[in-house]
């Protein structure tokens, strides 16, 4: 009888972690600009700034508070570089969520612990738990959905 239930138990522990993976998967893997390279890396007291060939510029700050009002586990977006200017912030993950009509954002921190993307004109872009920085020429005022994955996927 023990180990019936034994059997019983590794199958229901079994099916529950399936569908916990099942749910945390999110949405399918997104395009990504092919052949973008590193271009060069600047470190200062404030942290780290990485440039890529598609112009956009990763900020990884020294201190987590050291980036504007942007709350811990939030998504913000500035419509100005270096996190100047107007800010929007999204905390609600697993779907996509419009950026406001005519809103430019320029700059963008992910104070999150898991993955966010942001879609536009270009295509979509994944960001890193505290991914941060200015959008480049191609992507500078384009953005237009937000989606904040319940784990980490870039």
């Amino acid at each position: 009888m023990k180990l019936v239930r034994l059997f019983v138990m590794s199958g229901l522990a079994f099916m529950a972690f399936s569908g916990v993976a099942a749910a945390a998967e999110g949405p399918p893997p997104l395009s990504v600009p092919s052949g973008v390279t590193v271009v060069s890396t600047t470190v200062s007291p404030e942290g780290k700034w990485t440039t890529y060939s598609d112009g956009m510029r990763l900020f990884e700050p020294a201190s987590p508070d050291s980036i504007g009002e942007c709350g811990e586990q939030w998504f913000c977006l500035w419509e100005n570089s270096n996190f100047s200017g107007r800010e929007l912030q999204w905390h609600d993950s697993g779907f996509w969520q419009n950026i406001p009509a005519g809103y430019g954002a320029s700059s963008f921190y992910n104070h999150r612990n898991n993955s966010s993307r942001v879609s536009g004109a270009p295509g979509v872009r994944c960001f890193p738990p505290g991914g941060a920085g200015n959008f480049g020429a191609e992507w500078n005022d384009k953005p237009t959905q937000v989606f904040l994955d319940q784990a980490v996927f870039c």
